[in-house]
């Protein structure tokens, strides 16, 4: 039950480094494009139509993105156990003396590590286990799942998107854009901490860490849309 225990803990802790990932990537992307758009137009709708369309979007190619990612990851693992199986069937003797070297290198002696290779060779499914997940380092129970990483994925980062463009539901004008960016910038270090956490680094410099690019993401909407307008009427 505790191996159970810590095998679902590993998995919802990638879960929530997708969730934290997803949502910074929806908050830094749409606040630049809400702020250039309601910068250069006016009135709400323009402004709200290209915050919807990029955060979809951006949701379907995030989406996208971590299904096929997971699914080739996924691929790579098992053509690599099988690659294993297929050497401990045709060659069981030069994978039984590697598994001896293995014991070895991790501190037994010689006729230590003869009599604990020879007790797992006795198992060919515990034999081929303990040779893929000490040889390649990878866990036969931790393959990825491509579906829960795209759905996760996507939909933690049109969450993210959507924060920006809730103000502008409601407020319009410079009123609209100051406080898009407040809240914006508020759910960015707040996933900068939960981002530290996660990484084992200084939650308030992630979370400043991350604010600070936020805020040059607005920034630099804010130039675009200022700017690009008067470019293009020159």
């Amino acid at each position: 039950i505790e191996v159970e225990q810590e095998r679902w803990r590993i998995e919802a802790f990638g879960r929530i480094r997708e969730v934290v990932f997803g949502a910074q990537d929806g908050l830094l992307s749409t606040v630049a494009l809400v702020t250039a758009v309601a910068t250069a137009v006016s009135g709400n709708t323009i402004v709200l139509v290209a915050g919807l369309a990029g955060g979809l979007a951006g949701m379907v190619s995030m989406a996208t993105g971590a299904f096929l990612g997971s699914r080739a990851e996924q691929d790579v693992q098992k053509a690599e156990i099988a690659k294993e199986a297929q050497e401990l069937a045709e060659n069981p003797a030069e994978e039984l003396a590697e598994l001896v070297l293995i014991y070895q290198r991790e501190g037994l002696t010689h006729s230590e590590a003869v009599a604990m290779a020879d007790h797992i060779a006795s198992d060919k499914d515990l034999w081929l286990r303990t040779l893929v997940e000490k040889e390649l380092g990878i866990s036969p129970d931790m393959t990825t799942n491509p579906l829960k990483d795209a759905l996760t994925m996507g939909c933690a980062y049109v969450l993210g998107a959507m924060i920006p463009i809730i103000p502008y539901f409601f407020l319009s004008g410079t009123v609209a854009i100051v406080t898009a960016v407040i809240v914006a910038l508020c759910g960015l270090f707040a996933l900068g901490i939960g981002k530290g956490r996660i990484v084992k680094k200084s939650p308030i410099l992630q979370g400043l860490e991350i604010l600070t690019f936020g805020a040059a993401a607005a920034g630099i909407g804010f130039l675009i849309g200022e700017g690009l307008p008067r470019l293009i009427t020159m």
